[in-house]
């Protein structure tokens, strides 16, 4: 097993090198660049990622694919990269001057995965991508009309071409659906729903039920409960890491709770925000006692026609309620790893945040 792709950082790299005999040979014999750092706040706040991706280019010296964000690879030199046969951008190339990304045409030929945000005029000559094995599009609302009609008018001609993911608003679903009748049948297409409105489901439905392929659904714009999201190819994704967010509105449908089986979710936010109060569950209880892997609740402004009692689970290490006007009791607060100056909050009927 070569274990060198697991290290967290280059200065891990130098100490294991020291204290392994076998380290050099792990080292030769990987193909793809670790890209130690690149998910860091350390590395992204002192901007060393250039620093990191100019080490290991010159550390492992038989990458075959290299991993590199798109800013890192307008600092580089056509010559230091001869020798790689493909790169991997591994975000998303949001630039409009041609002189922005002047080194990326030079090595377009190269390119095997890239991540396009079609709100920039971003255009290297499409044609030029050759060996292009994976692109990542993002429509929102304010996207280039030409970069979108441009790059499906050369997706189709490249043979490597296997997967393209197609991240929009579900307001532009029925066009991007279009568009992708274009690509090779070989060509796996995925669809991810940034925003999901109510008036579109009938269209993601249409999507949902026509593919094999998951789709993504990041966003609600509502609050209702829809039959689609229990489906085996639907996942709704995190807008940020392990945030499992659901409507108010949703954990009075009995549904919710088989929601939370599939999910297993680590950090749970109930939202009411802006909105009205909505029906409590008919039983009056959020049962949340069954969610094993539940480390973190946020109510946000969840606010119900009556008091309810929620059941916390004993795995709950972290809380916040910001309204307390809908809570009667948090069955079982005792038994979580809460700090006890948080349970006694509670029991002395005091609004509480979390540490």
């Amino acid at each position: 097993m070569n274990v060198v792709k697991y290290l967290d950082s280059t200065e891990t790299l130098k100490v294991f090198v020291q204290v392994n005999h076998h380290c050099l040979e792990a080292i030769s014999r990987t193909k793809i660049n670790p890209c130690y750092g690149i998910n860091s706040l350390a590395v992204a706040i002192s901007n060393s990622r250039y620093k990191n991706a100019l080490f290991e280019l010159k550390v492992f010296d038989g990458i075959e694919t290299f991993y590199v964000d798109y800013n890192s690879l307008e600092k580089m030199s056509v010559k230091s990269l001869e020798n790689i046969p493909l790169i991997n951008v591994h975000k998303f190339v949001m630039q409009n001057g041609s002189s922005d990304y002047a080194i990326f045409r030079k090595l377009s030929d190269k390119i095997c995965s890239i991540g396009i945000d079609t709100a920039y005029t971003f255009n290297p000559n499409f044609s030029n991508f050759i060996n292009l094995r994976e692109i990542v599009i993002r429509v929102g609302q304010n996207y280039n009309n030409n970069i979108i009609e441009q790059l499906f008018e050369q997706l189709p001609k490249f043979n490597y071409l296997h997967k393209v993911v197609i991240r929009c608003d579900s307001n532009r679903l029925h066009y991007l659906r279009e568009l992708s009748k274009k690509l090779q049948i070989k060509t796996k297409v995925i669809f991810i729903i940034d925003w999901l409105h109510k008036e579109d489901i009938e269209e993601v439905n249409d999507l949902v039920n026509s593919t094999t392929q998951k789709v993504g659904i990041v966003m609600i714009n509502f609050d209702d409960f829809e039959a689609l999201f229990m489906k085996s190819n639907v996942v709704l994704l995190p807008f940020c890491p392990y945030n499992f967010q659901v409507s108010s509105k949703m954990t009075a449908d009995p549904r919710f709770y088989e929601l939370l089986k599939m999910y297993l979710p680590t950090r749970l936010e109930i939202q009411g925000g802006i909105r009205p109060d909505v029906e409590a569950p008919k039983n009056k209880i959020i049962d949340l006692s069954k969610c094993i892997c539940l480390n973190e609740l946020f109510m946000n402004e969840a606010r119900y026609t009556s008091r309810i009692i929620v059941k916390l689970p004993t795995s709950l290490n972290r809380m916040f309620i910001n309204n307390l006007g809908s809570i009667d009791s948090l069955e079982g607060i005792d038994e979580t790893h809460l700090p006890d100056s948080l349970k006694e909050q509670f029991s002395q009927g005091n609004l509480f945040i979390s540490n």
